[in-house]
């Protein structure tokens, strides 16, 4: 897999040297924000600090309607979905290859092999739409990842779900990584059980079927 970097690239055009071509527009500057609720502009202004808003627009799926606001902060771009009420649904920014959990990082070569990346989005979701025409908050964000890259040609996506969970212990991922070299770690759950952690980690083995392993304070508990 191969990461193409995402460069942003601004030119400066002096209008007094080019007729006809008009000067860049402040970037600090944003629209008249007179049609966006009073409620909208506060969550993005205490959720967001620092950010400008450059663009927004109203959208109705499932019967709500919400805002979608594009925001530009110290160079990245968020886009995020706003109920009328100021409460979040789903925020969206692109990310570099390098800022990618690392499990999160594996799980992409795993699904994209020799393809050559193009772009990489997170996305958080922070509430789901109610029937009240506002989105209910979630006690914890659902993150996932989506890469878009090319291979043979083609254009294609690949999505990775990500949890907290899915970093171990070292001595539970050295163990893997002795038991099974050759095997990518897919997948991750973890409980507590009478004072001891127990993962529960699923693999994609190349040498065979996935072999679904647990592991007990640095030793290994069983297969299936």
């Amino acid at each position: 897999m191969r990461f193409n970097k995402l460069v942003d690239v601004r030119l400066l055009v002096v209008a007094a040297l080019l007729p006809g071509i008009p000067a860049m527009a402040d970037p600090t500057a944003e629209p008249r924000l007179h049609k966006l609720p009073v409620a909208v502009v506060r969550s993005v202004r205490e959720n967001f600090p620092g950010a400008v808003i450059r663009s927004y627009g109203r959208e109705r799926e499932m019967g709500m309607t919400y805002y979608e606001v594009n925001l530009h902060r110290k160079g990245d771009r968020i886009e995020v979905e706003i109920a009328p009420n100021g409460s979040i649904g789903e925020v969206e920014t692109v990310v570099a290859s390098e800022d990618l959990p690392r499990k999160v990082y594996e799980m992409l070569q795993l699904a994209i092999g020799a393809g050559v990346v193009k772009r990489i989005e997170k996305h958080e979701r922070w509430g789901v739409a109610g029937r009240s025409g506002r989105f209910v908050q979630l006690v914890e964000p659902r993150i996932f990842f989506e890469a878009t890259y090319d291979l043979n040609g083609q254009r294609r996506e690949a999505i990775v779900r990500y949890k907290p969970e899915m970093t171990m212990s070292r001595d539970a991922e050295n163990e893997i990584r002795f038991s099974y070299p050759r095997a990518q770690i897919r997948d991750v759950q973890v409980s507590d059980a009478e004072n001891v952690r127990l993962y529960r980690v699923v693999l994609a083995d190349r040498d065979g079927p996935d072999p679904d392993w647990r592991h007990r304070d640095g030793r290994r508990r069983g297969e299936d």
